[in-house]
């Protein structure tokens, strides 16, 4: 793997599919102008987001209507010509088209029997199961990025199956071929983790095989356990670094990014600080 960068930064770019002219004054020049005024020698840029809309010209997926360019490419070639890194962000948990076209590949609340997300009519986001074919969707995005672009690096956004696991057909029915019982809540935590950990490890072939040396991190999966195997020691093999979003509101606090930075710095990987 390349020299690491030390001034990266995340270029979050979650756009919905009702707003027009997306990308439509995109200038290279400005843009590459702005990182290198910043010192910045890394940038994530956007391929599929939470909306599940895509920037870039996609046979696997959903193109952004409001898009008229390949955006996503335009972006990399300048960076690259400007010896930037460009690692290509994927949303993963959270599809908004995938979960209104395909209901059978939401996750279902052990409690309530009930979708997890909002109802129809509010907002946030719709929970996908990766143990279902919505994993081979999101792969299939992932091998065509790989084909299409030249890769730096790929960031998997929302990996995780809701607490305490997933109760949709196909979690009960793969839980019960491996004896496990879905009314268990320890069981289903079992499986939500071997569900991810399945995922990642098959998104982490589908990218080395493209390119050996391309960094690969999972995001929503940094945690501290009292158990090793059922924190990040379990599944380290499928991160090449460690990244840590962490803001002062929402769920993180100003306690959360000093306390992962501390524990990360003990975990023998190089660590980017995403911390706003």
């Amino acid at each position: 793997m390349a020299e690491f960068p030390y001034r990266q930064i995340h270029l979050d770019f979650h756009t919905s599919p009702f707003i027009n002219g997306v990308g439509l004054e995109f200038n290279a020049d400005e843009f590459i102008a702005t990182l290198k005024n910043a010192r910045v020698n890394s940038v994530t840029l956007f391929a599929r987001d939470h909306h599940g809309m895509a920037y870039y010209p996609t046979q696997v997926g959903v193109f952004h209507p409001e898009l008229q360019r390949d955006l996503l490419g335009e972006q990399i070639k300048a960076c690259h010509e400007a010896g930037i890194r460009a690692p290509i962000y994927v949303s993963v948990g959270w599809d908004e088209y995938a979960a209104a076209t395909h209901m059978e590949w939401r996750q279902v609340d052990p409690r309530t029997g009930r979708f997890v997300g909002p109802s129809p009519l509010e907002p946030g986001w719709r929970w996908l199961c990766l143990n279902t074919e919505y994993r081979h969707y999101v792969l299939a995005q992932v091998r065509e990025l790989c084909r299409m672009y030249p890769i730096d690096g790929f960031f998997f956004d929302i990996v995780m199956q809701v607490e305490p696991g997933c109760v949709c057909n196909n979690c009960i029915r793969d839980m019960q071929e491996m004896h496990l019982d879905p009314g268990n809540p320890q069981h289903l935590r079992y499986f939500a983790t071997y569900s991810a950990r399945h995922f990642m490890r098959l998104a982490k072939y589908a990218v080395t095989d493209a390119n050996k040396d391309a960094t690969i991190f999972f995001n929503s999966r940094l945690r501290i356990s009292d158990v090793p195997e059922e924190g990040l020691p379990g599944e380290a093999e499928y991160y090449t670094h460690w990244e840590i979003e962490s803001l002062p509101s929402g769920v993180w606090g100003y306690n959360h990014y000093p306390l992962f930075a501390r524990y990360l710095q003990t975990k023998g990987k190089p660590m980017i600080g995403q911390k706003i």
